[in-house]
């Protein structure tokens, strides 16, 4: 409940959703219940913005559930990360919805949310501008220098691989392309962005952006992550920024997946180009 106290102490009234703390195995519940569930927040009219309780797995199951022509003519906020991002991507795909990559309530909002990681998430929620800048990007690092501006898509590598092939991957098409993930082994990082190599992703975006990959396991022999990401996204001679504060760390910024963004690696500068809130 302390997630939820953080809410409510930003003067929020909260609705819990019926289904939160439901299990079933690995699962917070059946498909269908969470569906319903997460429909439900839609549907509500008093509801305005939905935070995502935690990640972990399932919420790709819920893709074929959704009614996304409902939810194109109702949109919301909706927050957060890591497995979230299969929702996020949906929505845009889908939807054309623009979601919010950022703290969840069983997560940073129940360990205590820091300082910097709910400014940077209420001033992008609260503040309706035609652009502004992500914060808390000076000492962020250039793999390749450049100037791109695209459609922010991305979000947990592994995630997203696992929706390569299906309806619920967006167009990458001249995006921007960020990047995190946590707990996977070098090789395993390998291995999915050579499948979006393969499947030509990579070949179609403007520009990238690295946040944290963490948690990473000491397999041996190994290889030097930065050496890896340099052989994928290097020959690709497009803007890349490494070091995005963001993804499984406590200090993260919010980033609007879906809306039009300028990255450029010539000074460090992520801008947002649109409003991202009604």
């Amino acid at each position: 409940m302390r997630g939820i106290s953080a809410l409510l102490a930003e003067g929020y009234y909260a609705r819990l959703g019926w289904g939160v703390g439901a299990r079933d195995g690995y699962l917070a519940g059946s498909d269908e219940e969470r569906a319903k569930d997460l429909m439900a927040m839609f549907e509500d009219e008093r509801i305005h913005a939905i935070f995502c309780t935690r990640g972990g797995y399932g919420a790709a199951r819920l893709l074929e559930r959704l009614d996304y022509a409902y939810i194109r003519l109702h949109p919301k906020i909706l927050v957060g990360f890591s497995d979230i991002t299969a929702l996020s991507l949906a929505l845009y795909a889908q939807a054309g919805l623009v979601t919010f990559a950022g703290p969840m309530v069983a997560a940073e909002f129940a360990s205590g949310i820091l300082p910097m990681t709910a400014q940077a998430l209420w001033d992008m929620l609260r503040h309706r501008r035609t652009s502004r800048q992500l914060p808390n990007c000076d000492e962020v690092q250039v793999m390749h220098r450049g100037v791109a501006e695209g459609t922010l898509l991305g979000g947990n590598l592994a995630v997203l691989c696992s929706l390569v092939g299906t309806p619920w991957l967006p167009d990458f098409q001249g995006a921007i392309l960020f990047l995190e993930d946590v707990g996977e082994s070098v090789y395993r990082i390998d291995r999915m962005l050579l499948q979006l190599k393969h499947a030509g992703i990579l070949r179609g975006i403007a520009g990238v952006m690295l946040g944290s990959f963490t948690a990473i396991p000491e397999d041996s022999p190994n290889r030097e992550l930065a050496t890896v990401l340099a052989e994928y996204f290097l020959p690709l001679g497009i803007p890349v920024l490494t070091g995005i504060p963001f993804g499984h760390i406590p200090e993260k910024i919010t980033l609007p997946i879906g809306s039009r963004v300028r990255l450029d690696a010539e000074r460090r500068k992520i801008t947002v180009l649109q409003p991202v809130v009604a």
